[in-house]
């Protein structure tokens, strides 16, 4: 279970005691219910027709994942379905999400280092202005997903960070950039990382600088089996509701690494709805003001429940 680097504005009992450290993605939400979930199986073990395994993965918020180490220790030897739930304040709490056959999308990072020619800002034809080329990155990196990736396989380049300088009348002798590319395919993946380097090479080359690629792949696209995927509607159907489960074809662009589970045993990965706006849960995951009811994890022990007894 880890946290985020968040300062807490909640005013609760539960509050983060340590400052600018919080659990605001919901991981701490995920064990509560799962050890809810755990005691009621305990207390009924003799009338459970099925093996449970219970997994506490740590450390989904920093590459490489904790998934792979715990697959490594043998964390998921000999189990032949795998299933997990993330609250998710975009939908109604009450509610649950399954996203079919891509519940989230994959994640690389990248990190651009454009080396020019430092000089004085009134000089600059002495000078070789590395944030030119910078620039030039952040607008051109845009024409994959524009130009080159399918318009049916979604593809997100997003540059995040742009650190140059630090002087008014100094053009300096290098600028760096960071982002994150989100795809739902290998191929997409694929054609990101290949167009990047081009174009990252293409503008060094043109602009008379030099250029530093780091890439670094991340988490794998997270695939819902089609048969858990089944399993898990009904059961969610029967903890929830029929009218409260939402059967989707669209994936939420963020990553996770159950994605690793989820390639060696059939997987599905449900989203959890946290919203309630009469109770002023409505802040979104990451951010400081994410919180989230009881009722809304009760649901999800609920469904954990009509799960495990859906295997008869």
């Amino acid at each position: 279970m880890d946290a985020l680097p968040i300062h807490e504005q909640n005013n609760c009992e539960y509050k983060s005691k340590i400052a600018g450290k919080a659990h605001m993605c919901g991981h701490d939400a995920h064990c509560a219910m799962v050890i809810v979930a755990a005691q009621q199986f305990a207390a009924n073990k003799d009338k459970l027709n099925v093996n449970i395994r219970f997994i506490f993965q740590p450390s989904e918020e920093v590459l490489p994942g904790g998934a792979p180490a715990m697959i490594a220790d043998g964390a998921i030897d000999g189990v032949d379905e795998i299933y997990g739930i993330h609250v998710l304040p975009k939908i109604n709490e009450g509610t649950m999400q399954i996203s079919t056959p891509v519940a989230l999308a994959g994640v690389d990072l990248f990190e651009i280092t454009f080396y020019g020619r430092g000089g004085h800002a009134s000089t600059p034809m002495k000078a070789n202005d590395p944030i030119i080329m910078a620039c030039q990155f952040v607008n051109q990196v845009q024409t994959i997903v524009s130009r080159n990736a399918n318009s049916f396989d979604p593809l997100v380049i997003s540059v995040t960070a742009i650190e140059a300088g630090s002087a008014f009348n100094v053009i300096p002798d290098q600028a760096k950039l960071k982002g994150a590319i989100r795809y739902l395919s290998s191929s997409g993946e694929d054609i990101a990382k290949k167009r990047l380097h081009e174009i990252a090479n293409g503008i060094a080359t043109t602009y008379q600088g030099k250029v530093e690629i780091n890439y670094f792949h991340g988490y794998p696209e997270t695939r819902n089996d089609s048969n858990s995927s089944a399993r898990a509607i009904n059961s969610a159907k029967k903890a929830l509701g029929d009218n409260n489960v939402i059967e989707s074809k669209y994936p939420w662009m963020a990553s996770e690494d159950f994605s690793y589970f989820a390639k060696k045993v059939p997987a599905c990965y449900a989203f959890l709805g946290v919203k309630n706006e009469a109770k002023g849960f409505t802040s979104m995951v990451h951010e400081p003001n994410f919180d989230l009811s009881n009722e809304a994890m009760l649901n999800g022990v609920k469904y954990y429940v009509s799960l495990i007894s859906s295997f008869e």
